[in-house]
């Protein structure tokens, strides 16, 4: 019975290993409104358009609505220099911004809207 059962859990950890290392590989970048509370024209019950995550060496920008002339920055937080500025437009397919020439550091992320710039951190 203890042999089947160590042959179970052996198994079973075969199959979701890489299921969890799969997950992990994935982040999600949490933005926020640089628009004070008093100003915000977004409730707090309304999702953000834009989903960003980080895959190995990719950052994966979703919007769920189109979206023309989206001016995108990227900026190293130590030294202040901008790394990527593109102005964008979101259709059907996301935005895949390759990372693997930038150094290993904190980066902030910035999307200036029509009426709104959100505002992002993450570590390469």
């Amino acid at each position: 019975m203890l042999k089947k059962l160590i042959v179970m859990l052996c198994l079973l950890g075969f199959i979701i290993q890489p299921i969890l290392c799969e997950v992990e590989s994935s982040r999600y970048i949490r933005l926020h409104s640089t628009q004070s509370s008093k100003t915000k024209k977004r409730p707090r019950s309304v999702a953000l358009p834009i989903e960003i995550t980080i895959d190995e060496q990719y950052l994966n920008i979703v919007c769920e609505n189109s979206m023309q002339d989206v001016c995108v920055y990227i900026s190293n937080k130590s030294n202040g220099s901008i790394i990527y500025d593109e102005m964008v437009s979101f259709d059907r397919y996301p935005l895949c911004i390759d990372l693997s020439s930038y150094d290993k550091g904190d980066y902030e992320i910035e999307f200036v809207l029509s009426d709104e710039v959100l505002v992002g951190d993450f570590v390469l």
